[in-house]
């Protein structure tokens, strides 16, 4: 027993290691089995031949709905043999994914050095979220990899490297917007102007690669295609595993202006919280996990595989329910419930019949890791209050002048802010 204690680290590491090769390989043995890179493959060679990506009496195309620019990256997967280009995306996916959380994580824990058990801990966390989106080929890991990347360029003052980050996770899809402009309200001066350049950048560069009228024939269908795909009326087992599927269950019916009302003042009121407490340096950790959650519960087009963008934010929580002494109960069992349920959802979908079950397993953590997440925020950004020692107040803690700049610095804040050099 001491011998395993001792060395499980290296074998969670060794698990990632097996499982992203063996996704890698069971997707180069079977390419056209469970395989979502063979739609992107294919919009990239549509692209490179002048023809329409988002023709959808094409069965093959069906459920494609990313910008031109996205069709245009795609083009050299194209070129490559199915089996390989298949096995390639998903080891870069991989990689994408795994390098932004390292860079984040490093980020977050600043002035704490993290210990092997620390690293196991939080991928042993990610495994159920994480394996499961890398094995269907969608693009969610190269979502989430960009926007921990950005995130964590912030902290290090690289705002080129976070204003391209945001806008290439943008042009895959539209919602990861919602935490670039996030970090925008937080870092405004060197952020908003390199972001915009950035996304108009990515609008224009697909012109240089096909005929103008072709190009913009093509906006204009993603566009069109992106209004027309709604599936809020569709079967439970078959919509979207959001914020509206939870009020469907309830029996609240909303209509679109009343649920789009909805999905604004959620985000209202996430960016009211981070403008308030943008100056506290533990603020872009919890920026980026209740962003991902925003576009979970209230984006808007949520699939089961969507939910690989809270695999960081779940090893997070479920990293400092494990370390935190003093964390309350109650947020401790939120946290362990969350796992608890998207694991009970892997075992459903592996049942007869399950999978028409566990459709509502996956808000339901959603929503358990929203609460908590957002209490913890609250708590980790609130400002120290700060008064002279003579002075005595009630129920105001008292923090000597003289030491409270140095007790500020020496605090260690689970998401604190690295000072770099911009580029």
């Amino acid at each position: 027993m001491n011998g395993f204690q001792k060395h499980w680290p290296r074998w969670v590491f060794l698990a990632w290691g097996i499982l992203v090769l063996a996704v890698s390989v069971r997707s180069f043995v079977q390419p056209h089995r469970n395989n979502v890179y063979l739609v992107f493959a294919r919009a990239g060679g549509d692209w490179l031949h002048g023809e329409t990506c988002y023709d959808r009496t094409r069965t093959e195309l069906d459920g494609y709905r990313y910008a031109p620019l996205a069709s245009v990256s795609f083009v050299p997967w194209y070129l490559l043999p199915s089996a390989w280009g298949t096995a390639l995306w998903r080891l870069a996916s991989a990689g994408i994914f795994l390098a932004g959380f390292a860079w984040m994580t490093t980020a977050l824990f600043k002035g704490r050095t993290l210990t092997q058990r620390d690293w196991a801990l939080m991928l042993l966390a990610m495994i159920p979220l994480g394996i499961a989106g890398l094995n269907n080929g969608q693009a969610n890991a190269h979502v989430i990899g960009l926007l921990l990347l950005a995130t964590a360029a912030c902290t290090r003052e690289r705002w080129n490297v976070a204003a391209i980050c945001i806008a290439l996770a943008t042009w895959l899809k539209i919602y990861p917007l919602a935490v670039g402009l996030l970090l925008i309200v937080v870092y405004p001066r060197p952020l908003l102007w390199r972001t915009a350049l950035a996304l108009a950048s990515g609008f224009g560069l697909p012109f240089l690669t096909q005929r103008p009228d072709y190009v913009w024939n093509e906006y204009q269908r993603w566009i069109a295609d992106l209004k027309g795909d709604d599936r809020r009326n569709f079967p439970f087992s078959l919509g979207y595993l959001d914020a509206h599927l939870l009020l469907r269950l309830l029996g609240i019916h909303l209509s679109h202006l009343a649920y789009g009302v909805m999905q604004m003042g959620a985000a209202l009121l996430l960016a009211g919280f981070v403008w308030f407490r943008r100056s506290q340096p533990a603020i872009l950790g919890h920026l980026l996990q209740l962003g991902s959650l925003w576009i979970i519960l209230f984006g808007p087009s949520t699939e089961g595989s969507t939910y690989l963008l809270l695999a960081p934010t779940l090893a997070w929580a479920l990293h400092q329910a494990w370390t935190d002494a003093e964390i309350p109960r109650w947020q401790r069992g939120c946290v362990i419930l969350a796992g608890v349920l998207y694991l009970a959802r892997l075992l459903l979908i592996a049942l007869p019949g399950g999978r028409n079950l566990s459709f509502m397993l996956p808000p339901l953590m959603a929503v358990l890791l929203l609460i908590e997440r957002s209490v913890r925020a609250w708590q980790e950004t609130r400002p120290e209050i700060v008064v002279p020692p003579e002075t005595t107040l009630r129920r105001v803690r008292v923090v000597p002048i003289a030491t409270a700049a140095q007790a500020s610095t020496a605090r260690e804040h689970p998401f604190p802010v690295q000072s770099g050099q911009a580029d």
